[in-house]
């Protein structure tokens, strides 16, 4: 079996969820005969690239990825989406209305689904899905040794009875472009560390993240912790080196549903280096209970008396229960299993030979000319709706209504040839300047009860104009292009941050940056 992981973007693959989700299941797979490649989704443009068994999509969250998976689909090729993180059960927040219409429609083309968690079951559960469902633990490294690890936490522990001295570490992103999470977390539950002041033992606290989260406002904020620290950028490398010489890992958790629903791997990274877990807030970790702190009094008691929670003599006991929750052996079997469970589907000929669209990508105010590309190549139309200003080859179009006049649908001569004979007669050829000749139609005619009241304004630059006419243009779109191709699946490009409408009568899903 070979396994395509695709992700948003190269940037990807230097991250944690990568690098410890899937990176350590490659050895598994391979002792199993299988294979497994990660691969940033921009590199599967055409036809012939599709040549894996079965594809995982992991944070795709745009319309390249529904574009795809419309291929995937049409092609009888298997693939499911990877939800280790929750941008899906905010029902009431309108900003993450996007992220809930590409899942319904993904869900609608999908084989499975698998998780981090088992809470993920119920996001998929209130979108009425009945897919296949697994959940892969993030493993811990293959490279683990219990006797390397007896001999990091006698250095550690002796250290401490040395100098005195516990250094704590917070590591981690300490961002999130919706969530008031990472170095926010830590300090609200700060408390925790000022708990352990004073109580004979010198605290000394690391934090390590990423260069974009240190912004003036969390700079600022981070003055407001209760203990000296020491602020460095995250990297692989330091992260290794940092986890290595510390005492315990501070790890809370707020009560947001998308850090309840995260995975253990931040937990089970830092017990595995040999470093103590402190955690406050939300009992993420719950199923690690016997080595994970949620009193600083009862850890400090024991930093004193050598008698952590992780020590030589329950190495054998963590060992075992990391083998229950986080084994890459365990995890990558059971992955591979569900897998082979799934089946592939058949090949929808007419659109893998181009006689017919498998779908068409609707463009909106702030797309990408990648969508269009892609499209192009795999048999999608492309169309521009009226608040797109991109100057490129579209299949369909549609001008502003002016004077009195208008709108008028433009099509061109690739699409026209996809067009009943009954319908394409009613188009009259017009001069197309770069990209040929269009094939022109009053939008009225085309669709008798069409009124051109709420359609897309000449004034394209005010926000205002734009959210008042965006609903009623879009549906006036989707309309016209299933008044040409009955039934066909449409895609929303829309990039834009305001607060829009992306469902629309389950004929149409959004693509949205990740």
């Amino acid at each position: 079996m070979n396994v395509c992981i695709l992700v948003g973007s190269s940037e990807q693959l230097k991250n944690a969820g990568v690098r410890i989700r899937y990176e350590r299941l490659k050895s598994v797979f391979e002792v199993a005969g299988h294979s497994l490649d990660i691969v940033p989704i921009s590199k599967f443009s055409r036809h012939d690239h599709f040549r894996h068994d079965i594809y995982i999509f992991s944070k795709c969250y745009d319309a390249v990825s529904l574009v795809i998976a419309h291929r995937l689909r049409a092609s009888g090729i298997p693939f499911g989406v990877d939800l280790f993180d929750d941008w899906f059960s905010h029902t009431t927040d309108s900003r993450f209305t996007r992220y809930r219409s590409w899942l319904g429609h993904f869900l609608k083309l999908a084989n499975f689904v698998i998780a981090a968690s088992g809470h993920i079951r119920g996001v998929i559960d209130g979108f009425g899905s009945t897919l296949p469902f697994h959940v892969v633990n993030d493993p811990f490294n293959p490279d683990f040794s219990p006797a390397r690890l007896i001999e990091t936490l006698n250095r550690k522990q002796d250290e401490v009875v040395r100098t005195g001295r516990i250094r704590v570490l917070w590591f981690g992103i300490g961002d999130n472009p919706h969530f008031p999470v990472g170095l926010q977390d830590l300090v609200a539950f700060s408390d925790m560390l000022a708990e352990m002041r004073n109580r004979g033992l010198e605290i000394r606290l690391d934090i390590l993240t990423n260069r974009r989260a240190m912004t003036p406002e969390r700079l600022a904020m981070l003055k407001r912790l209760p203990v000296a620290y020491e602020l460095s950028k995250w990297s692989v490398q330091l992260e290794r080196d940092m986890l290595n010489g510390s005492t315990a890992s501070f790890l809370p958790v707020n009560y947001q549903a998308f850090s309840t629903n995260k995975s253990l791997n931040r937990a089970v990274t830092a017990l595995c280096a040999g470093s103590q877990v402190l955690s406050a807030g939300y009992p993420l970790y719950d199923r690690l209970a016997p080595f994970v702190y949620r009193n600083a009094q009862t850890f400090l008691s024991d930093a004193k008396s050598s008698s952590l929670a992780l020590r030589e003599t329950t190495v054998p006991a963590f060992s075992r229960l990391l083998a229950d929750v986080a084994s890459p052996a365990v995890e990558g079997k059971n992955l591979v299993a569900f897998l082979d469970r799934i089946k592939p589907g058949v090949p929808d000929e007419e659109t893998i030979d181009m006689t017919r669209p498998l779908a068409a990508v609707i463009h909106g105010s702030v797309s990408s000319w990648r969508v269009h590309r892609l499209a192009k190549r795999l048999s999608v139309l492309s169309v521009a709706s009226p608040y797109c200003a991109l100057p490129l080859d579209w299949d369909v179009s549609f001008s502003i209504a002016t004077g009195g006049k208008g709108p008028d649908i433009l099509l061109s001569g690739r699409c026209m040839k996809l067009l009943g004979a009954d319908v394409a007669k009613n188009f009259i050829p017009v001069k197309g300047g770069f990209f040929g000749t269009r094939y022109s139609l009053r939008l009225a005619q085309l669709l008798p009860d069409f009124s051109p009241c709420n359609w897309a304004q000449p004034d394209l630059g005010s926000p205002l104009a734009f959210i008042t006419t965006q609903p009623s243009t879009i549906r006036a779109v989707i309309r016209a292009i299933q008044a040409l191709f009955p039934g066909l699946p449409c895609v929303y490009s829309e990039k834009s941050r305001l607060p829009l409408v992306h469902n629309f009568d389950d004929r149409l899903s959004t693509g949205v940056a990740a």
